[in-house]
């Protein structure tokens, strides 16, 4: 009896775990899409000043989530976002706005694969 309840306990907890993680990041990398479009609405309004601001926020904040991800998983791609946040942040510096908006439709498409990647959905089962 005791050995049921303890596969019981086990089994809950990597369940558990499982869908903490996938929470995590899921709500990270929406965090992460609405911060890139908010880069991107700045950039198509000429505003450079407020796009290298949120780019040099963004780039903080990905550094401490990306700590996090690590943690439960493991992707090249997480490494890639911050290079690219710091290639956009480079672009912005040198007030090139063309390639800076490149950068961040690429981010935008790094951050929708990565998170296919890492999350477990219906689709990723079947």
């Amino acid at each position: 009896m005791s050995k049921t309840i303890f596969s019981v306990v086990m089994l809950a907890l990597i369940l558990t775990s499982g869908i903490l993680a996938n929470v995590y990041i899921n709500k990270t990398f929406d965090s992460l899409d609405v911060k890139l479009c908010e880069i991107k609405e700045c950039l198509e309004n000429d505003d450079i000043d407020g796009a290298e601001q949120k780019t040099a926020n963004l780039n903080g904040w990905w550094d401490s989530k990306k700590h996090g991800l690590e943690f439960i998983t493991y992707s090249q791609d997480l490494r890639l976002i911050s290079s690219s946040i710091g290639e956009t942040l480079g672009s912005l510096n040198n007030a090139d706005k063309n390639n800076a908006m490149s950068k961040v439709v690429s981010l935008l498409v790094i951050s929708k694969t990565t998170r296919d990647m890492l999350s477990v959905t219906i689709e990723n089962i079947f």
